[in-house]
């Protein structure tokens, strides 16, 4: 049977177990500390009442004095009213008896003396007598003649307040002398507690002394430690549980690019995870909850690269067993990571033709009898509609079989034949493609100078490419908008780095939307194989860098200019053969710098 002991007793025993860690001359300066501060405490409030009772006793002779003044003045007052029967003497007389209730009362409640209450009764009998004296010779007895009395009364009055004076007056001493024996008392004991103290404070050093002994001898450990970590190759560092950085290795400035100086002290979190705070932080749950974590984390170096690191987070202890800081150790993969994606790339493409070459044969049996049909109905029906509906269907029922085989030669990456084409058939055929297929919300215009000179390329991959642009220009349009394809004779007279054009004479073909434009990122990455922003049905990734790689394939290169909300351009820059000629009247472009 298992007992369940109180929560109070458990608490106890973590309280005895924590006070057994500490020293005995640490615990000794806890317990005169508190002493010390309880006696300081005790006496101050001591001296403080006795300071307080004896203003009121100060206070009670004042006004004691006061009550007195104005019983003397109300007396005399009253006795020359009733001789005189002037009315100032009587609103003096009614302020020094507003002036003796007033002390009376004041006097009642700051003390209780032996006395007070028959004082009181006194009072009140002879103020109520002095009126109605005042009230009777004011209704009988004509002026000049008035009556006095009660003049053993107003001297047991007095005397009441000469014994109730003289209690006052004992009592202050008594409080005086309180006052003197504490503060007698707070020095003494202010002048053992300050020797009591002076011993501490010994202690307190010796003790600063130990720690600080401890201290030099871990951060002699830490220095030795810091020489370990240079002598390594990768990237080591060390940070303390609110991620500031206590160390950096040669590797660590090697890897990331920033000095040791400039980083120690600095947070890890905003200067290697500025963008993404996220798995920094599981990291550390991690390794405070497992002592170690390993994983791959993409972080910034000093150039503001992003770069791939593989990262080890081992957590170190002080000598109480108490988390300390973490040992951090990163390796960069970011190459490693590159080949990695060109091989899968490769693997994927390598699929690609493999599954091209199993499909090319089936869409060859599949396009074979449709092509078949056509041509059985270009016989049978005369109908010029019809046979000019059915001339576009033959065209692109051909053009679909040399797909079929140009996708297939760019899978297995077999160069296709290139010949001297006429660019301005190909250009027609997509002109004719827009207006034939493309919906009516979209306008189209057109600007292709006519006689352009003959390429050295390849007709249908040239039209695989222009097809590309002019259906990812229509899809960037999905309420509407307007298409325009220009072809130029452009003579290129230096060296372009920015899109990495040698000098020379280049036709450039621009196919430009109004469509809702591309942000930085996406542009960097739209030649990439198999990167998409369209729907999973509707698109396979693998346009823009087919056209790429035909564009590649025939000496020229392929830009793009984009912003969002402003539409995207595209300029296809294909070599015109030198040693051909191109129609006197075309005038090319000059590009300077």
């Amino acid at each position: 049977m298992t007992v369940k002991l109180p929560q109070g007793f458990i608490r106890m025993k973590k309280v005895l177990l924590l006070l057994r860690k500490l020293p005995i001359t640490l615990l000794l300066l806890v317990i005169i500390t508190i002493l010390n501060a309880y006696l300081f405490y005790f006496q101050v409030t001591a001296i403080s009442q006795n300071q307080k009772l004896l203003q009121q006793s100060v206070q009670g002779l004042t006004d004691l004095e006061g009550l007195r003044s104005a019983f003397k003045q109300g007396e005399l007052t009253q006795h020359s009213y009733l001789v005189t029967g002037g009315e100032q003497d009587l609103e003096k007389y009614q302020q020094a008896v507003t002036a003796v209730l007033r002390n009376l009362n004041n006097l009642r409640q700051r003390e209780s003396v032996e006395g007070t209450v028959s004082l009181q009764q006194q009072l009140t009998a002879t103020v109520d007598r002095w009126n109605r004296e005042i009230e009777l010779s004011q209704s009988q007895f004509p002026t000049g003649v008035r009556g006095m009395g009660g003049g053993q009364q107003n001297q047991e009055i007095y005397t009441g307040l000469e014994r109730i004076s003289a209690n006052l007056h004992r009592r202050s001493q008594s409080y005086l002398q309180k006052s003197r024996y504490g503060l007698n008392l707070s020095l003494t004991t202010y002048a053992i507690a300050m020797s009591a103290n002076m011993g501490l404070v010994g202690l307190l050093l010796y003790h600063l002394h130990l720690a600080w002994s401890r201290h030099h001898h871990h951060q002699m450990k830490l220095q030795q430690q810091g020489i370990l970590l240079a002598m390594t190759s990768e990237g080591m560092l060390i940070h303390d549980l609110q991620y500031r950085i206590c160390e950096w290795n040669q590797g660590a400035e090697r890897l990331y690019g920033w000095k040791r100086e400039r980083v120690l002290g600095a947070s890890i979190v905003e200067l290697l995870y500025p963008h993404d705070l996220s798995l920094s932080a599981q990291a550390m749950s991690k390794t405070l909850a497992t002592g170690c974590w390993q994983g791959e984390m993409q972080q910034i170096n000093s150039r503001g690269e992003i770069i791939v690191v593989k990262s080890s987070w081992r957590l170190l202890y002080n000598e109480d067993g108490n988390p300390l800081s973490v040992l951090v150790t990163n390796r960069e993969i970011t190459e490693q990571k590159r080949l990695e994606r060109i091989m899968l790339r490769s693997q994927r493409l390598e699929m690609m033709g493999t599954l091209a070459g199993g499909v090319a044969h089936d869409l060859n049996n599949i396009l074979s009898p449709i092509l078949l049909s056509v041509q059985l109905l270009e016989m049978k029906l005369g109908d010029p509609e019809h046979q000019k509906l059915l001339k576009t269907l033959e065209k692109n029922v051909k053009r679909g079989a040399n797909l079929v085989k140009q996708v297939l030669s760019l899978a297995r990456g077999i160069e296709s034949q290139l010949s001297q084409i006429d660019i301005y058939t190909t250009l027609a055929d997509v002109e004719e493609f827009i207006h034939e297929t493309f919906p009516k919300c979209i306008c189209f215009h057109s600007h292709i100078a006519k006689n352009l000179p003959t390429i050295h390329g390849n007709n249908t991959q040239l039209y695989q490419v222009l097809m590309n642009l002019v259906i990812n220009a229509r899809d960037a349009m999905p309420e509407g908008g307007t298409i325009e394809l220009a072809a130029q004779i452009v003579e290129v007279s230096c060296y372009k780095p920015q899109i990495s054009i040698k000098p020379g004479t280049y036709l450039v073909i621009t196919v430009k939307d109004s469509g809702i434009g591309m942000t930085p990122q996406i542009r960097d990455r739209i030649f990439e194989p198999f990167f998409t922003t369209k729907q999973a049905n509707r698109g396979s990734g693998l346009g823009l860098y087919s056209a790429q790689l035909i564009i590649q394939n025939h000496g020229g290169i392929i830009d793009v200019e984009t912003q969002i909300g402003k539409g995207t351009c595209f300029h296809v820059y294909l070599p015109v053969d030198v040693c051909g000629e191109y129609p006197a009247h075309l005038n090319p472009m000059v590009i300077n710098n």
